[in-house]
């Protein structure tokens, strides 16, 4: 199993590891990482590149978008999570407001 840098405290690397199972349990669905200074992966599913990026800086925020069948991919939204915080590791979300079904998925995603 992949893990988070050792430097994450483990009760935000337990949040964190369920937010990344709700995620990728939907197949449809990648993740970019940005650590607050540069994109630390492409869009990926792969579980271990993303723990591996994560909690870099004292921020991490997983941008989200979904592949449709032919392809193309839609801008779902985002999540903030901010190191430090403990219980409170996820701090913000935004959501495409274009998509009917955005803002709902991503409130669902953040359900820990």
């Amino acid at each position: 199993m992949a893990e988070f840098p050792t430097h994450m405290r483990k009760v935000e690397a337990d949040i964190v590891n369920k937010l990344l199972t709700r995620i990728l349990s939907h197949k449809d669905l990648l993740i970019r990482v940005y650590d607050g200074v540069e994109w630390a992966t492409d869009w990926t599913r792969n579980r271990a590149e993303v723990q591996r990026e994560t909690a870099a800086t004292d921020e991490t925020r997983y941008c989200i978008i979904r592949i449709a069948e032919n392809g193309a991919a839609t801008r779902i939204g985002s999540i903030l999570l901010i190191h430090g915080n403990d219980e409170d590791v996820i701090s913000d979300a935004s959501w495409n407001p274009k998509l009917e079904d955005a803002e709902s998925l991503i409130e669902d995603l953040m359900k820990i």
